[in-house]
């Protein structure tokens, strides 16, 4: 089975697209550090040290659950398939 880590622009795309997704806490200007971290370990229901060491199929779950919770998009926000 080939499932890679993902790569820097992947990376990059994952992170707006979570950024875009996920509401920001009650009185925060932004996203805690480890926001993406702890949902990341939520969905996949294990300890991940960084979201940054999602695998391309943890990510895409991730993903799926984002649309799943939150699945009204601001105007701004575009989806994102890896390639």
């Amino acid at each position: 089975m080939n499932d890679p880590p993902l790569t820097d622009l992947q990376q990059e795309q994952f992170a707006t697209f979570m950024r875009e997704r996920l509401p920001v806490p009650k009185g925060a200007k932004e996203h805690r550090l480890y926001t993406f971290t702890e949902y990341s370990n939520r969905v996949l229901g294990r300890k991940l040290l960084h979201w940054r060491g999602l695998r391309m199929s943890e990510a895409q779950q991730v993903m799926a659950a984002v649309k799943a919770e939150y699945p009204k998009q601001p105007q701004n926000v575009t989806d994102v398939s890896f390639k």
